[in-house]
């Protein structure tokens, strides 16, 4: 496969991203961006505003994966484990007021019905953590996780219109798959020992009322024993002026052009998944899904979420059953 020339993967990144950014700059930045851009004028801006934090956790036997979203007039949040190769994802989900979460740029809180968990990422030489207490049907959900990032860098922030006609409306998402998650995840009588990569989606958006998206994420080893970890992302924050979509080699982020996704759409949980594009040809081989349906009157969510492995190669880097996640979406909010 063609390798990415030196000017080719310096020309997709705009630069380093700003500690503020004071006026709208579409692009992809090196770095985890701190402030801004300034809201767009729009009506009931507020409660358009979509905030969330997304934390996975993807060890070769099992899929961890917690969240808290604030959709500005409602908010909802989700935890699930997933064994690779074993039993399905046990899930817990919830929805509650916009005040029941909470999620910055940093930060992500929910508190409601009794259960509450809080995520905090690393910054710097300084850890995170995910910590929580939850009930499934009686079933007492419990997890405690330290997370470090190789270095303050290894995180990309795009910053992306919010559809064609976006009208200064924006999305900023911040990424990173270079984490690694220790601790322990307990669901009921089933305890997890973890020490395993993790990755993060924090995302901050003005998006437009109808919002699709099909994504791919994982981390671990390349066949030559390499970290490395990749993010894929079509039809949302995908286009010339910015795309989120990433290569890690060791801790260094390498940007990577558009992909597109192949997949049976009635059986997206069994079938394998194909995703192609220029230097990119992966095959994903789900082992599990979960599902989500969400219909609060204004905010309609459908998604699936399939875990398993990839193999394949991604501009000469060559994966071998490396886990993570694809996730087909599709929101009206």
């Amino acid at each position: 496969m063609r390798e990415a020339t030196q000017n080719e993967e310096v020309s997709w990144f705009k630069g380093d991203a700003p500690a503020a950014m004071g006026a709208l700059a579409f692009g992809l930045y090196r770095g985890a961006v701190g402030e801004g851009p300034p809201a767009p004028s729009m009506a009931l801006a507020p409660l358009r505003r979509k905030r969330w934090i997304y934390l996975g956790v993807y060890d070769p036997r099992f899929v961890f994966g917690v969240a808290a979203v604030n959709l500005g007039y409602a908010s909802n949040a989700f935890a699930y484990l997933g064994d690779i190769g074993g039993r399905g994802p046990r899930a817990w989900s919830a929805v509650g007021t916009p005040w029941s979460a909470r999620a910055d740029r940093r930060r992500a809180r929910w508190a409601a019905g009794g259960d509450a968990f809080e995520i905090e990422l690393p910054e710097g030489a300084r850890a995170g953590h995910a910590r929580g207490a939850l009930a499934v049907g009686g079933v007492a959900v419990r997890f405690d996780l330290a997370l470090v990032a190789p270095d303050a860098r290894s995180a990309v922030t795009c910053v992306a219109p919010a559809g064609d006609d976006a009208r200064g409306r924006w999305i900023v998402t911040v990424k990173d798959n270079t984490l690694t998650a220790t601790g322990t995840v307990r669901w009921g009588d089933a305890e997890r020992a973890v020490s395993a990569p993790a990755i993060f989606d924090v995302t901050d958006a003005y998006a437009p009322r109808h919002t699709v998206w099909r994504w791919a994420s994982f981390a671990g080893r390349d066949r030559e024993g390499r970290r490395a970890a990749v993010n894929l992302c079509a039809l949302h924050n995908d286009s010339e002026r910015a795309r989120e979509n990433v290569l890690w080699l060791d801790g260094a982020p390498r940007a990577l052009g558009a992909v597109h996704f192949h997949f049976d759409a009635s059986a997206p949980g069994s079938a394998p998944w194909r995703i192609a594009g220029d230097g990119v040809d992966l095959r994903f081989e789900p082992s599990g899904m979960r599902v989500g349906h969400e219909n609060l009157a204004v905010v309609k969510s459908r998604f699936v979420q399939p875990y398993g492995l990839f193999h394949g190669e991604v501009r000469g880097v060559r994966f071998e059953g490396v886990p993570g996640v694809v996730e087909d979406h599709d929101a009206l909010w």
